[in-house]
This record gives C-alpha cells, sequence and structure tokens, in this order.
C-alpha cells in the first residue's frame, strides 16, 4: 500500500526564502524584502471584520507611507485577525483607525493606520496591542464600486431624467406668457411677505410670550382642565331642569310680549302721567331729605 500525503500551499507570499529544509507545512514565513521585518520590528493585532483581497506581505501604511507589512491572517471568531509588523522607529498612535484600501484603482491592497480626522494623538501604541473593530473598516472595492454604479446608471432612475426633462418642456411650451405673470406675481407675494417681514416678527413674538403665559400657568390649566369634565357631567344631569327653565323662559317672553303690545298705549299714557309727579318729587328732593331726617323712629326719644 502506498501512502500519499500533501500540503496546502497559498501562493508566494507563504514561502520563506530561503527554505528551511526540512521544509515545514504549511509555510508561513515572508518573502525576503518585506518591509517593517526583522530586528526592532514591532508586532501589532489589528481586528477586521472584512479584509477583501487583502494578503500576507501587503504593505501597512502610515500618514501614505509603507512603515510596514502584513505577517499573518487568522479567523478568530466572526471576524480577522491580522498580525502587522511595523519598521524599528514607526510611531503608530494609541488613537489608530485601521482602514483596508487600494493603493490604486487596479492595484495591491494595504492596510492604512492613520489617527481619526481631527484627533491627533501624541501617544504610542505600545507593541503587541490590538486595533480593536470599532477602529477598524474596509474601503468598497473597485469591484464594489462599478457593481453600485452599474445599479444607480441601470436601475437608477437616470434615464427617465430625460423623460422628465422633456414633458417639464411641453409643458411650458406654448405658455411663456402666463409663466412670466406667474413670475411676477410671486415676486410682488415674496416683496409683500419682505414688507411684512416686521409685523411676522412681532406676531411670534406675541404668540411666543402668549406660549410663555401659558406655560406659566400650566398648573391652572391643568386644574381647569380636570374640573371641566365633572362640571360637564353636572350640565348633563341637570339638562332636562335647563331645558324646563328656558321653555318657561319663552312662555314668559311670549306672555310679556303679548301684554305690552296689548296694553301698549295705556302703559305710556300711565308712564306720561307718572313724569310730572316724577319730576314734583325731584324738585322737593333736598325738602325731603331734610323732613325725614326729624320723623320720629320706634328708638327715639
Amino acid at each position: 500500500m502506498l501512502a500519499v500525503t500533501g500540503c496546502a500551499l497559498n501562493g508566494l507570499n507563504s514561502l520563506p526564502l530561503p527554505l528551511p529544509l526540512p521544509l515545514p507545512l504549511p509555510l508561513p514565513l515572508p518573502l525576503p524584502g518585506a518591509v517593517g521585518r526583522g530586528p526592532g520590528a514591532s508586532v501589532y493585532h489589528v481586528e477586521i471584520a472584512n479584509v477583501g483581497t487583502l494578503e500576507a506581505n501587503s504593505p501597512v501604511m502610515l500618514n501614505d507611507v509603507i512603515v510596514g507589512s502584513i505577517s499573518k491572517m487568522t479567523v478568530r471568531g466572526w471576524h480577522a485577525d491580522v498580525e502587522i509588523s511595523v519598521r524599528r522607529g514607526a510611531v503608530i498612535p494609541d488613537n489608530a483607525v485601521a482602514s483596508v484600501g487600494q493603493t490604486s484603482l487596479l492595484g495591491s491592497m494595504h492596510l492604512a493606520l492613520n489617527s481619526p480626522l481631527g484627533q491627533v494623538s501624541d501617544q504610542r501604541l505600545q507593541p503587541g496591542s490590538t486595533i480593536p473593530l470599532s477602529r477598524s473598516s474596509t474601503y468598497p472595492s473597485t469591484e464594489q464600486t462599478l457593481s453600485s454604479l452599474s445599479v444607480i446608471l441601470n436601475a437608477g432612475g437616470l434615464g427617465q431624467i430625460g423623460d422628465i426633462i422633456h414633458n417639464f418642456t411641453a409643458a411650458l411650451s406654448g405658455r411663456t406668457s402666463d409663466i412670466r405673470d406667474l413670475l411676477v406675481r410671486l415676486d410682488r407675494f415674496v416683496g409683500t411677505f419682505d414688507e411684512q417681514r416686521d409685523n411676522l416678527v412681532a406676531s411670534i413674538q406675541a404668540l411666543n410670550r402668549l406660549a410663555g403665559t401659558l406655560a406659566g400657568q400650566r398648573d391652572v390649566i391643568t386644574q381647569a382642565l380636570q374640573k371641566i369634565p365633572p362640571a360637564l357631567d353636572v350640565l348633563i344631569r341637570e339638562r332636562p331642569r335647563i331645558t324646563a327653565a328656558l321653555d318657561k323662559l319663552g312662555t314668559f317672553s311670549d306672555t310679556a310680549t303679548r301684554l305690552v303690545n296689548d296694553a301698549g298705549s295705556d302703559l305710556v299714557q300711565n308712564l306720561q302721567n307718572l313724569g310730572p309727579t316724577i319730576s314734583a318729587l325731584a324738585d322737593i328732593g333736598p325738602d325731603l331729605d331734610a323732613a325725614i331726617a326729624y320723623a320720629p323712629t320706634d328708638g327715639g326719644p
């Protein structure tokens, strides 16, 4: 029986140079010339949700300058744990955020480490530290960008803009004078509003004062609103009596109207006859007051 063994090969980036003998499998060592390897290099870990086409030995950039490379990538849970090696002397800020992007439109992928915009830090990220998922992101790839652009062009409605412009032109065709008159009226309308700006501002301020007054009387208004329902209940219970009283008031009004109509002339004559008597009483008013002052009372002598 012949036993056959095999190994996995992940491209040239997985081959170590010079090759040790015997060859270890798998072969995780970097290619020669990778930046950030050797004595004095600092190692960091970056948690990334989507690494795209990022691979081992891809460059690590700080402020658009290559300062290291990716050592290896492993899967941890539902995200990738990317180990990076940075050359001696490169200072990674402690608040660095990691972004997976493309060096050019059709170029290789890289991992960028930069401080957040407007948050420059003078502190250094300690070697061996991990940049968490909350501080990492992945820029859209060329394929994703072209795919999104295709969706916009094909199904985004841009093709209907020509129809909209054509219909708008057709709607305005032959109505130049009407459109001009509309614009004149609109200008006049806006001008009127502009002239009444002070009044509008005063109205808004008065409304604000009213709102402030109502806010100051909130407790009183609340109590009033709470007392209105019981009062309405009382009115509902007393509705038959109120209705009967209004009916009787109507009957009294009809009776008084008939009385005035029937005895109107006599009533007017009696009032005219009372005129001289009332006038005479008004004339002797001062003497009448003096006479009443001397009138005996029950408690007098």
